[in-house]
């Protein structure tokens, strides 16, 4: 699967397929010997997750209107301190 996602052509006949849509790619690969997160369904939603909305990030808004509004409240300083135990995230979400 890896060669695949690393393959130009394989993006090429995305783009050729999609058409005028834009195509969005998210990968994940479990590493057995990584950290939990990266051996959990948790982290493979987060990352999937964090790899489609930092390309769409005009939909950021509408997926997490409540994390939007809250961040909206912190200044600059505060957001670029916030770590990833700030809001934990569940498989719910």
């Amino acid at each position: 699967m890896k060669f695949l996602q690393r393959q130009s052509a394989v993006a090429a006949r995305l783009r050729q397929w999609a058409g005028q849509a834009s195509v969005i790619r998210a990968d994940f690969f479990f590493w057995h010997l990584g950290t939990p997160l990266q051996r959990s369904q948790v982290g493979l939603l987060k990352s999937l997750l964090r790899k489609i909305l930092e390309q769409r990030r005009d939909i950021i808004k509408t997926a997490f209107p409540e994390l939007w509004e809250d961040l909206g409240k912190k200044n600059i300083l505060q957001i670029h301190t916030l770590t990833d135990s700030w809001y934990p995230w569940t498989l719910a979400e």
